[in-house]
């Protein structure tokens, strides 16, 4: 014999429970989904920018940067002793010396600079090697006269005169010392002079290696300035080369170059 139940107009079928709790979770289910889904597309969703009038305001920035890292230049002024740069030459030789008052020496350095740009949340890192060059400018160059060197005796006799060139009224234009060099270089002979002298007088028993010889004058100024290469009126032609010889007393005319 079955036990039955018998009908009842408001009594609600198993079935019917179970399938209104599927539809439930269904739907609380899909309530939820929707917010996950839009949470997890703006987390993996990069922000844009607010307008691009921000950007152009930060790339302006790293223009300026970069325009005064690349104008940056280290001047320096240094006084220098020529006979630091060449060596102390040898009287024998001709010296080969550095007259400019003015040189430029330019050396490289690398800068790595790291501009950040970050309009709203994006980070974009600027990295920008930019060149610096370091320029050194020499502006006064100490010149050391050679040392005075006292030659054997010889026979030749000459002087170092102004009286007959353009250097006649003011004499030399300071202090300083005169040397007479065979076209080898080596020194014949030497006059200090001050500030507006004329005349050394006669230098006797000079030594020359042949009967006769070729010469010219350099003036050193005791202050460090650049030697000068003296005029010789009396030249053998090229207005810088005149000649001494042996048992003559012959002078060397001198006159600054114009404008000196």
């Amino acid at each position: 014999m079955t036990d039955q139940h018998p009908p009842c107009e408001n009594c609600i079928q198993q079935s019917e429970i179970n399938r209104y709790d599927r539809m439930k979770w269904g739907t609380l289910g899909l309530i939820l989904l929707f917010p996950t889904l839009w949470f997890l597309l703006s987390a993996l969703t990069p922000a844009t920018p607010s307008s691009n009038s921000d950007i152009n305001q930060q790339l302006s920035e790293i223009s300026k940067q970069l325009n005064e890292l690349q104008n940056q230049q280290q001047q320096i002024e240094v006084n220098v002793n020529i006979n630091d740069l060449n060596g102390t030459p040898e009287p024998s030789t001709i010296e080969t010396r550095i007259v400019e008052t003015t040189r430029v020496i330019e050396t490289t350095r690398i800068v790595t600079k790291e501009i950040t740009v970050t309009p709203d949340t994006i980070e974009v890192p600027v990295t920008v090697t930019v060149p610096i060059t370091q320029v050194v400018v020499i502006t006064r160059v100490m010149v050391t006269p050679p040392p005075i060197v006292t030659p054997p005796p010889g026979r030749a006799c000459t002087r170092f005169d102004l009286e007959m060139g353009r250097d006649a009224e003011r004499g030399t234009p300071g202090s300083g010392t005169y040397y007479m060099r065979e076209l080898s270089g080596r020194v014949v002979t030497t006059w200090q002079a001050q500030d507006g002298w004329l005349d050394s007088g006669w230098i006797e028993n000079l030594y020359i290696p042949t009967d006769a010889i070729h010469v010219f004058v350099e003036f050193y100024p005791a202050d460090g300035r650049p030697p000068v290469k003296m005029e010789i009126v009396n030249s053998i032609g090229d207005g810088q080369t005149g000649w001494i010889a042996n048992d003559q007393c012959h002078a060397i005319e001198l006159q600054f170059p114009e404008g000196y």
